[in-house]
Formats: structure tokens, sequence, C-alpha cells
């Protein structure tokens, strides 16, 4: 119900339905709905992130254990150490990324965004081929060794090369300007609104 003065006036007709009332109230809910499944989008990645991270621990051990078998099979202490570096880069990468999300939930859209979405994405699909590559291939206790080994290395190097690309990106964007941030009052303003 609406407020009680207006009543006596010539322009108010309270048996008449007013269809904008409805649809302001129809699209301040489809903008919390949109709102909320774009946080959620950003959360669930943070989230996942942060959930990998704490998994590091235990992948460390693993690791460890990995190349002392690598040694086993005639490598050197020296030539095993990509893996602890690798472990080191995809903890780095992860960190990177789950900060990302919280910078592109605030981000405006524009042509830099989308570069930086595309760079964000390449980050992602990489350091997940590394994870995988050590937390699967390294199980499976390839026959080859000294092929597992290039995987990794060959791996993290493009992982550590996306990550400090998409860094120099964000660090472009602010010297140049590139970022325009959605007002967190305004973003948040739709629920409060009421």
């Amino acid at each position: 119900m609406g407020p009680w003065e207006p009543h006596g006036s010539q322009w108010y007709n309270c048996n008449r339905f007013n269809e904008d009332d409805g649809s302001s109230a129809r699209n301040e809910q489809d903008k919390s709905r949109e709102l909320l499944r774009r946080y959620l989008h950003y959360f669930e990645r943070y989230a996942n992130h942060e959930a990998s991270l704490q998994k590091e621990e235990p992948l460390k051990a693993k690791v460890q254990l990995a190349m002392q078998e690598m040694q086993k099979h005639n490598m050197s202490w020296i030539e095993v150490q990509c893996m602890t570096k690798a472990v080191e880069v995809l903890s780095r990468c992860r960190t990177t990324l789950k900060y990302t999300y919280v910078f592109a939930f605030y981000l405006s859209k524009s042509h830099q965004a989308k570069i930086f979405e595309d760079n964000q994405c390449d980050l992602q699909m990489a350091t997940e081929e590394l994870s995988h590559f050590l937390e699967q291939d390294i199980d499976h206790k390839s026959e080859n060794v000294q092929e597992l080994k290039q995987k990794v290395l060959n791996k993290y190097l493009l992982c550590s090369q996306r990550c400090d690309a998409l860094m120099a990106h964000v660090t472009e964007g602010y010297e140049q300007n590139y970022w325009v941030f959605d007002d967190p009052n305004d973003v948040w303003s739709i629920s409060n609104n009421k």
C-alpha cells in the first residue's frame, strides 16, 4: 500500500493497477537476482582457489616423495628441483587467481576488462593443467620420469609467464587508467533501496 495523501487528488486512482509499480519491483528483483548470480560466480571461484591453496601442504609432501623416486631413476638432486619450484609457482598462480576474481567482480565491462578476463582464463587453464600434472601424473609413476619432469617444467614456466602477463596488464591498466570500477555502494544499493 502506498501513502494516503494522494487519495484525494484527481490524478490518483486507487482502483487502477499501476504497471510501472509492478515492473519497477520486478526490475529491482531481476537486478538483485543478477547481482547475486554475479557475486556467486566470482565468490565460488575465489573459494575454490582458497580451498586448493589449503591442500598445498599435502601436495608438497607428495612432490617431495616423487622427487626422491625420480632420484632413484638416475636423476640428480639438482634435476628434480624443478618439482619444488612447480609447487611454488602453482601456489603463486592460485593466490593471484583468487584475488583476480575480487578485482573482476568490481570491474566495469570494457574492452580492457575483456582482455583481462582472457588473460585470467589463460592463467586458470594453465594452472589447472599444472595442478593435474603434480597431483595426478605423479601418482601414476610414469615409466618415463624424464618426460614427467619435462611436462611439469614446461607447464610451470607457462604458468609463471601467464601470471606475469596478467599482473603486467593489471599494472598497465592502473598506469594508463584503463580500469573503471563499479561503485561498491551502487553495486549493493539494489538490496538496500527497500
